[in-house]
Order: C-alpha cells, then sequence, then structure tokens
C-alpha cells in the first residue's frame, strides 16, 4: 500500500501550497490524531477527498511504508459505523464488520492474511440473516441461505438457492438482467456447499440469459443462452462466487477526488438530481446500445475503451445550455444525453462543466460503461 504514502505527500504538497496563497482555506485530506495514526477523509464514492466535503473518515495506524496497521474504524458524518477490523501491515488480518449505510450491518467474519477464513454471515437491509459461509483457502462454501420472505432454502449446504454471486463486470449494465452494486442474481442447486447442475442467471422473465453447468462445485460447461452451444474449453466460472465485495476493496485502491470534482459538488439536491439523472440516462442508453449490437450499427463499438465528452454551461438557475459534443465517438448517444441534461437543475457553483462517458467494449453483447462530471475537459 505505498500508494498511501503517494497520497500523504500530495496532500501535505496541496496544504503547504494552498496555504501559501489562501491562509483561510487549507485543503486538508487528512490529519494526524496522535504518534502514527491519521484521520483518512472519503467520500460516498469511497475515494478520499477533502475534510471539506467528507462523507465519511477513517481513523487508523500507519507504518512507515504508508501501510494500513492495527486496529481501524470508518464513520459517516452523523458516526454511524461503516466498517471496522484489523490490518496487518496493509493486509486484512483479523474480524471484520462492514455496516450499510444506515447503521445496520452487512457482513462479518475474519480474514487471515487478506483472504477470508472461517464463518462469514451476510445480512439483508433488514437485519434479516441472509446467508452463511464456510471459508477456506482454497474453496467457499454456502452452509446457510434464507430469502428475503425469512423462508431457508440452503440448510447446511444442501437447497436451491436464488441470490446474489459476484458475477462478473460485464453483467453490471445488462438491462435484462437483476444487479447490483455487489453483484448479480443467480439461481442453482447447492450440494455440499458447492454449486451442482445448471446454474443460471435468469433474465426479468426468469428465463436463462445465460447458463452454467457444475458437477461438484467444478464447472463443466457454459452457455450463452442466445448462442446455445455450450462452451466446455478455457471458460471462467462467473456464478460461483458468493463471497460478496464490499467499499474495503474500492477503499484499498487509494483513488482520491477533490471536493470540486467530486459529484455531489455538481447538483442542486443531491443526491436526488444525480440518482434522476443517472436512472433516466441508463434507461436510453441501454436500449440504444442493444438495439446497436443487433445491427450493423455495432461497427461503431470498438473493442476496449470508448470515450465521449461533452461541455455545457449552468445559468444562473442551474439550467444546462450551450450543450455540445467534443469526440468523434458518441454521436448516438449525444441527444440522448442532452434530453437528461436538459431534464436535471445543476448547481450554478460551476459556469462551465463536462460529462464524460467510457464505455468498455468486450465483443457480443459484453459491455460495461460509466459516466461522470467534471470541471475538466477530458476525464482523468
Amino acid at each position: 500500500m505505498r500508494a498511501l504514502l503517494f497520497f500523504f505527500w500530495v496532500g501535505i504538497v496541496v496544504v503547504i501550497g494552498t496555504r501559501t496563497t489562501e491562509a483561510q482555506s487549507s485543503i486538508v485530506y487528512y490529519e494526524l490524531i496522535q504518534g502514527d495514526s491519521v484521520a483518512l477523509y472519503f467520500n460516498k464514492d469511497h475515494m478520499f477527498t477533502e475534510k471539506d466535503c467528507y462523507d465519511y473518515v477513517r481513523r487508523v495506524r500507519v507504518t512507515d511504508n504508508g501501510d494500513f496497521n492495527g486496529y481501524f474504524e470508518d464513520r459517516g458524518v452523523d458516526n454511524k459505523l461503516l466498517g471496522k477490523g484489523v490490518y496487518q501491515n496493509g493486509r486484512k488480518h483479523g474480524y471484520f464488520e462492514v455496516f450499510y449505510p444506515h447503521g445496520v450491518i452487512f457482513c462479518r467474519g475474519y480474514y487471515e492474511n487478506n483472504r477470508p477464513i472461517g464463518n462469514w454471515e451476510y445480512y439483508y437491509p433488514n437485519g434479516l440473516l441472509e446467508r452463511i459461509l464456510s471459508a477456506t483457502d482454497s474453496t467457499i462454501l454456502m452452509v446457510r441461505f434464507i430469502d428475503p420472505t425469512g423462508t431457508v432454502q440452503v440448510d447446511n449446504g444442501k437447497g436451491e438457492f436464488y441470490g446474489l454471486v459476484r458475477g462478473m463486470p460485464e453483467f453490471e449494465d445488462l438491462p435484462m438482467i437483476n444487479t447490483n452494486a455487489n453483484g448479480v442474481m443467480a439461481a442453482g442447486k447447492i450440494v455440499d456447499g458447492k454449486p451442482v447442475g445448471k446454474w443460471i442467471i435468469p433474465d426479468r422473465n426468469k428465463q436463462a440469459y445465460y447458463m452454467e453447468r457444475y458437477e461438484q462445485g467444478k464447472l463443466m460447461k457454459t452457455s450463452r443462452v442466445s448462442k446455445r452451444k455450450m462452451k466446455t474449453h478455457g471458460a471462467l466460472p462467473r456464478l460461483n462466487t458468493f463471497f460478496l465485495g464490499s467499499y474495503l476493496t474500492k477503499i484499498e485502491t487509494f483513488e482520491r477526488e477533490s471536493c470540486n470534482e467530486s459529484q455531489q459538488f455538481f447538483f442542486n439536491r443531491y443526491p436526488n438530481d444525480l440518482q434522476a439523472f443517472s436512472y433516466d440516462l441508463r434507461q436510453k442508453m441501454n436500449y440504444i446500445i442493444n438495439s446497436d449490437l443487433k445491427t450493423e450499427r455495432k461497427q461503431n463499438y470498438q473493442l476496449g475503451e470508448n470515450y465521449m465528452s461533452i461541455k455545457f454551461s449552468v445559468d444562473s438557475k442551474g439550467k444546462p445550455y450551450d450543450i455540445t459534443l467534443l469526440t468523434d465517438w458518441g454521436a448516438n448517444f449525444f441527444k440522448v444525453a442532452k434530453n437528461s441534461l436538459n431534464k436535471t437543475v445543476f448547481s450554478n457553483n460551476s459556469k462551465t462543466m463536462y460529462f464524460h462517458l467510457k464505455l468498455s467494449y468486450a465483443g457480443g453483447y459484453r459491455y460495461k460503461y460509466n459516466f461522470r462530471f467534471s470541471k475538466r475537459d477530458r476525464i482523468r
């Protein structure tokens, strides 16, 4: 985690530079508590940021090498606990608990040298136990699973599962399947804690969108239902990862975002305006992309990353105008992006803004995208 040292160095430079020019408005990315303990500030996107606009703070010790070391706590501005645990020279090692933002436990268990070990429990947002996993160095078994109604579906490693698995990034933005930030919904049979037989990602009509076939937990075949023929060689399992992700992975990448680059900064009524904009745009984009990929227009999508940038101004009432496409790629999305922008009220603290979209395309119907607003004319 030497990135933390770089983060500190950047933070110190910013503080010193700011004090030289604006003694009354120092930028604080972190604060020393005592000795080798620090308070690090991060936002709802789990990116380290300035104290002036933080949503959460991590209190932890750091080594001379810049690694987290010892007990830590992450708390929100309302003092609700987001997570706690123990690091040993930058590696998760000990008991961990992660909470939903509203304060209910999400998961808890032990890490040993950065690997989950022993029993792990996951919970629904209402506090109901969702699953119990048993983790070793070589495997993670499903011991118990309870559906949202409180009905036990898997007991002692045996039963029918329909719930979240880690899945793969390519599924995140497909409109025909159920996903959320922690994974993708999958269904299949559990025997001895392992997937057995046919496992599927169901679409919204509960029909199979994607299938995998297992024998005693070992992947044998995979298939996208639209292609029918199952693949037997070189296929990677996607539906057998019962250990769900959390914000800890994101925060350990040490990404930084200043206050005036955060998404909160750009919206008049955050998070409502951002959520409304995101939902409106995603609905339209998913339709366009999936329509394009069925026709010759799929040639507009290059394998790898595709970028679109839009520049616009904001008037005193927060309404955008002079909306202009800056990139050669993205013309097929410009109209819907413009319509979504025109429905949104922005903060007028930034007169000129940029909207950036990055779409990663892996061929076929495999794609994912994300977007963000910025004061800069290119994605960082």
